[in-house]
């Protein structure tokens, strides 16, 4: 069996009264140190069976560019499916939420962790009524401190060359480009209609159609490097 980076409860030692960490196990909120008195109070903790529940009732994308991502409508039997997928390898993935005001609005991901060189890649989607207000970088940030405080040295993400908007808030969290390459659009891309719609210019240079008449589009390969201590070093 491949070993896994494993969970560390409760963070640094020594901290819990500095750091603002809850120390309850699985089921600790990891919040950013420096949420403003007034403002939407950040928070990540791991997933719980329940809160894959709490999915349906986010918006929906408008945005034909990322359509795809919308959750569909699912049954207790599609919950519970799901559930089991998301936690039941924990040497594959290891899920986790991230919460304005105690809402979920995110979910996030480390998967491929690899031990001997502490390295993982992350996934993360918002609900999209979020979009547009710091919150998404806000919650990178905070992922970003937690898996410092795991072990983690080095977190890797891939993300769409199109997704001009995750792109830049992945640049604003720490991380860079390190790598692209060329892949077939992800399940659910209409490329020939995004080329043909309001999306073009953004679609255009990141596809390309190859000669047996398929598309393939740009995947940007993005990574940041971590220290023991993330505190002194995060841009939220």
């Amino acid at each position: 069996m491949r070993a896994v980076l494993p969970l560390r409860k409760g963070g640094r030692a020594g901290r819990e009264e500095s750091d603002g960490r809850s120390r309850e196990g699985p089921s600790e909120e990891t919040h950013i140190p420096n949420n403003a008195p007034g403002g939407v109070n950040v928070a990540i903790r791991l997933m719980r069976r329940e809160d894959v529940d709490a999915f349906a009732g986010w918006a929906q994308h408008r945005d034909p560019l990322f359509r795809h991502y919308n959750l569909p409508a699912l049954t207790a039997a599609d919950a519970d499916e799901l559930w089991a997928m998301l936690s039941g390898s924990p040497a594959a993935r290891r899920p986790y939420v991230g919460l304005a005001d105690e809402r979920i609005v995110a979910t996030l991901i480390v998967r491929n962790m690899e031990p001997a060189t502490a390295t993982g890649e992350l996934g993360i989607m918002l609900d999209p009524a979020y979009l547009g207000r710091g919150l998404g970088r806000r919650i990178l940030g905070a992922f970003v401190e937690v898996l410092a405080n795991e072990g983690f040295r080095c977190l890797r993400l891939e993300v769409a060359g199109y997704n001009g908007r995750a792109i830049a808030a992945y640049r604003a969290s720490g991380f860079a480009v390190c790598d692209e390459y060329w892949a077939d659009p992800e399940p659910g891309i209409d490329v020939g209609a995004l080329l043909d719609g309001p999306a073009a210019e953004s679609v255009s240079p990141n596809v390309r159609l190859e000669s047996d008449g398929r598309y393939r589009a740009r995947i940007v390969r993005m990574e940041r490097r971590l220290t023991p201590s993330m505190k002194d070093d995060l841009s939220l």
